[in-house]
């Protein structure tokens, strides 16, 4: 199947990271992984199209905070990989997260409210969820942002979790959204 999630407004600057996590799901027969911050579904829809032509047999569950309009955009923009899309969740990312067992998913990919405090409560919720053996946990912009009084939190976030120090920490530089760049971090605790 051909990408499409450049049609889809604010598309993901991440495709390099969901070939890879799409390739890790293949390897490793990944039932679940789950994206915390949908907005319109570019990212899903990313991630969908790669595990669709790897035949993964995983599924995506999407959660986020929508408003109404936004839910629907966001339905009706991975419609053509809904064949890869699991459960929708609706409401607060780190309330959703009470609906998983420790360890019972294979990877998350935060990408929700980049403040600090948000940031923090979405790694404290979401990382025992993961799968310690062979799972992966990241996030969306890892970078310094500041404007208009609303200041990122995420490299605070990670390095208060010691994520950062984990061996297999790497940043993944994607491509420019905007004119800039987006950086995803993740942590690979199956390499």
């Amino acid at each position: 199947m051909d990408h499409f999630w450049q049609s889809i407004p604010n598309y993901t600057s991440s495709p390099d990271y969901f070939a890879w996590l799409a390739e890790k799901a293949t390897e490793r027969q990944w039932k679940t992984i789950v994206l915390v911050g949908i907005y319109q579904g570019a990212s899903a829809a990313c991630l969908a199209v790669e595990l669709y032509n790897r035949q993964a047999p995983t599924r995506i569950d999407l959660v986020d905070w929508w408003q109404a309009s936004k839910k629907s955009d966001a339905m009706l923009h991975v419609s053509p990989v809904a064949a890869h899309i699991g459960q929708w969740r609706d409401g607060l990312s780190w309330e959703q997260a009470e609906h998983y067992a420790d360890e019972s998913i294979d990877a998350v990919f935060i990408d929700a409210d980049h403040r600090y405090a948000g940031v923090r409560a979405d790694i404290e919720s979401w990382l025992p969820k993961v799968q310690k053996r062979n799972g992966v946990i990241a996030g969306h912009d890892y970078r310094p942002f500041d404007v208009n009084g609303y200041k990122f939190g995420v490299i605070e976030a990670v390095k208060e979790f010691a994520l950062d120090a984990h061996p297999s920490f790497r940043v993944w530089q994607g491509i420019e959204h905007c004119g800039e760049l987006w950086p995803t971090w993740s942590v690979d605790y199956g390499s």
